[in-house]
């Protein structure tokens, strides 16, 4: 027999309530009476398992009211452990009842009805779908990166347009003081170099002063951009996820390109660094100076007779080339001639651009001066076509200018390599082809140099071979020494050249003088 908590039931008997107790072959009742002081709760009911106590409880009351108390017994017991398990549990909050429990309330997903997860509005299938990957998406985000880039390039435009505008407005006065930017450019005043004492070098490059002519070079880095974009020279590239939180710190500056023409034209001349150098006709008329411009341009100086004579004593006069000893000595000089004379004629073209680019500076002024009085359209197309003329001889003459240059520069390299030879015992002949050498870049001499070791020493060593050094005796030789005699030459001569060939005689006078003495 099991007592529980069930539902409540009543059931009507000559107007007054019951309880009725549920047994599995049949069922009873008990008047309200008994129950009325009974301190077991209403919501008890008592199911009796047992077929025997069944039977008794349908033959008279009594019966049934030992059962009341057996019942009331087991109840009180029941309560009393359940006090005690309670007491156990050290401050525990009593269990609560079904009835009494609290429900969260359901919260249903705003998107398909259904159940929504804890402290969200949508359900789980719904919440991986929103958080997918979406067409729509992706086709807004590529419309925003060409939008912005298109806005970008129109900007930079006008940027460039600005900036040209503003450097003819710099250098026209009329322009300058009547504009609306307002914006005044210094006229930076030509620096005043300190004299340097003979035989000193400045120290460091940032201590010379700072020369960076009449251009603003705020103006540099629009410009580059300009001459990039209307080159095709800025490829565009994707730029990674994990990169782009970090675009604004690895912000590069504008740089100017060096393209693949100039790149071959400047290897090509380091191929062969002391190339013997040839004017030619076009370069004589490309550039025409006066004489006495540059008379001094394509002729080397001259070493001065008193330091030639210092370099080798000699019983004539001789040319400064001939007097030095050393024939690496003699090739590097001439080195040095060569590089000179390059320098002047790149000088040349440097001065033709420098001038011609003045020139076509004031063009432009009054081009753009006439375009705004409504000057003649044949006059105006006149001016442009002056203004084209002078762009194409100065580029034509800049990759001369290169050309020269990268000249120089190998020459340059050519006498370091002759200076850096000097100490190797080698032929004459051996040192002027590792002075010919093609310049690479790197190293003075390069992986041609290894080449050469690896097959003279069959791959044996790593250093350049050199020729036995001549063994100096110790001491000079009995015809070089002196000896003192008085009244006689200090220098003792050899024994060959004092009968000058002849055989050796004894002296007739040789017994008199002896006697004599």
């Amino acid at each position: 027999m099991r007592i529980g908590a069930q539902n409540k039931r009543r059931a009507p008997i000559t107007g007054k309530h019951c309880w009725r107790f549920f047994i599995p072959s049949t069922s009873c009742t008990l008047p309200e009476d008994l129950l009325r002081e009974s301190p077991i709760p209403l919501q008890c009911t008592c199911i009796l398992s047992s077929p025997g106590v069944s039977k008794l409880a349908n033959k008279n009351a009594g019966t049934l009211l030992l059962i009341y108390n057996a019942l009331q017994r087991l109840y009180l017991s029941y309560r009393l452990s359940d006090m005690s398990r309670r007491s156990g549990s050290r401050g525990s909050p009593p269990p609560r009842e079904e009835s009494q429990r609290r429900k969260t309330p359901r919260i249903d997903c705003t998107a398909c009805g259904d159940a929504a997860l804890h402290g969200r509005r949508l359900c789980e299938r719904c919440l991986h779908e929103a958080a997918g990957p979406s067409p729509d998406l992706h086709n807004l985000k590529d419309w925003m990166q060409n939008t912005i880039k298109e806005s970008m390039n129109d900007m930079v435009n006008q940027v460039t347009e600005r900036v040209l505008i503003n450097i003819g407005d710099r250098y026209n006065p009329q322009s300058s003081t009547a504009g609306s930017s307002g914006r005044t450019h210094k006229r930076r005043e030509p620096p005043s170099y300190s004299s340097v004492s003979e035989g000193e070098l400045s120290q460091t490059e940032e201590d010379e002063p700072d020369d960076s002519g009449s251009f603003n070079l705020d103006y540099l880095e629009p410009i580059i951009k300009a001459m990039r974009s209307a080159l095709d020279l800025d490829a565009t590239e994707d730029t990674p996820r994990h990169d782009r939180m970090f675009k604004s710190i690895a912000k590069k500056s504008a740089k100017f390109p060096i393209h693949s023409v100039i790149k071959d034209t400047i290897l090509e001349e380091w191929k062969m660094p002391d190339k013997k150098i040839g004017t030619s006709r076009r370069i004589k008329k490309l550039y025409p100076f006066e004489e006495n411009d540059f008379k001094f341009w394509h002729t080397a100086p001259k070493v001065d007779a008193a330091i030639t004579r210092v370099a080798r004593r000699t019983t004539l006069p001789v040319d400064e080339g001939v007097s030095l000893k050393d024939a690496m000595e003699r090739r590097q000089d001439m080195t040095l001639k060569k590089s000179y004379l390059i320098n002047g004629t790149s000088n040349q073209a440097s001065v033709a651009i420098t001038t011609l680019a003045r020139a076509n500076q004031i063009w432009i002024e009054d081009l753009e001066l006439s375009i705004k009085n409504g000057t003649d359209r044949k006059k105006l197309i006149q001016m442009v076509q002056d203004i084209k003329t002078v762009n194409e001889y100065t580029t034509e003459a800049s990759m001369d200018l290169v050309k020269f240059s990268a000249k120089a520069m190998g020459l340059s390299v050519a006498a370091r390599r002759a200076l850096w030879l000097r100490h190797w015992h080698a032929d004459p002949q051996s040192k002027h082809n590792l002075c010919s050498l093609p310049f690479e870049g790197s190293l003075l001499f390069g992986e041609k140099l290894d080449n050469i070791i690896s097959k003279a020493s069959a791959g044996k060593s790593a250093f350049l071979p050199q020729d036995k050094r001549d063994k100096k005796p110790f001491r000079k030789p009995f015809q070089d020494s002196k000896q003192y005699r008085p009244g006689k030459p200090s220098f003792r001569q050899p024994w060959r050249a004092r009968g000058q060939g002849q055989p050796w005689t004894r002296r007739k006078d040789f017994k008199s003088d002896k006697k004599s003495a």
